[in-house]
């Protein structure tokens, strides 16, 4: 067998690692086919859309989000800045752990890794609107580890100021059974996990914590993150790949934060 000559062999040996580096079409990032904005806008009067006036005022909200132009000193100059004040539980949500827990992450602290993830809708749109979802509806759907849970229960804000939203919430036993299950994190259409009436009762009875989140803290003691008040959730049914991103501002608050949610549809 002929040998090649020096130049042709570094030829060949570099030809080996061009071809090696070409990335082939099906290394490349997936481009998804839609993309669903699960946010609803925020506007001034999003609390009162969202949750009803009798929400509003047990939970000590403004009826009225404040958009105010800034002003600077010389009048004649224009920025066009505007302060917004915005509670933490508005719109589409992420509600932190460090809310209930001495020791859980502010919505700052909480991994991106937690709130980028495959989605899986659950629609639970047949349970009544003031049932509880127990951990025998979920075992009723694939769910594995590493799923983001999307509750999708049809919720429908309450029709007069008097009356309080009406929706099936989650049990603790729910609870328990999604944070054994150690799922990426739960959300749902719904304003709350939890029942806002449920709550108004027990604490005017003056309950335990334990008692009065019960829903909610199984899920934050196994770092789980919630993200609620979702919109356009229908509009998932039926996909078959679907990753969800839940995008919070890094605001160093235990309460949570209003979050940009989207799902992105393969």
């Amino acid at each position: 067998m002929k040998a090649l000559p020096c130049y042709g062999m570094l030829l060949v040996g570099a030809a080996l690692v061009f071809s090696g580096c070409q990335s082939a079409p099906h290394d490349r990032v997936p481009v998804p086919k839609r993309i669903v904005d699960l946010s609803p806008p925020l506007s001034a009067n999003t609390l009162e859309l969202q949750l009803g006036q009798r929400v509003v005022e047990f939970l000590g909200l403004p009826s009225r989000l404040r958009f105010r132009p800034v002003v600077p000193p010389t009048p004649d100059h224009s920025f066009g800045l505007v302060v917004y004040e915005l509670p933490s539980h508005t719109g589409a949500h992420v509600d932190a752990p460090g809310r209930l827990l001495k020791h859980g992450e502010r919505v700052d602290q909480i991994g991106l890794e937690k709130l980028v993830g495959p989605a899986r809708v659950l629609d639970l749109r047949w349970k009544g609107q003031r049932s509880q979802i127990e951990a025998t509806d979920l075992e009723n759907y694939q769910i594995d580890s590493g799923d983001v849970v999307i509750l999708f229960v049809g919720y429908t804000p309450p029709s007069t100021n008097s009356d309080w939203p009406k929706y099936p919430t989650i049990s603790r036993e729910s609870a328990l059974w999604l944070a054994n299950r150690k799922v990426r994190a739960v959300a749902t259409d719904a304003p709350s996990l939890g029942d806002f009436q449920r709550y108004a009762e027990l604490l005017s009875q003056n309950r335990p914590p334990e008692e009065v989140w019960a829903e909610r803290i199984p899920l934050f003691r196994a770092g789980i993150p919630v993200v609620e008040g979702l919109v356009n959730v229908e509009q998932l049914l039926g996909e078959g790949r679907v990753q969800l991103i839940a995008l919070p501002p890094p605001v160093a608050d235990r309460s949570g934060s209003p979050a940009r949610v989207v799902a992105m549809i393969y």
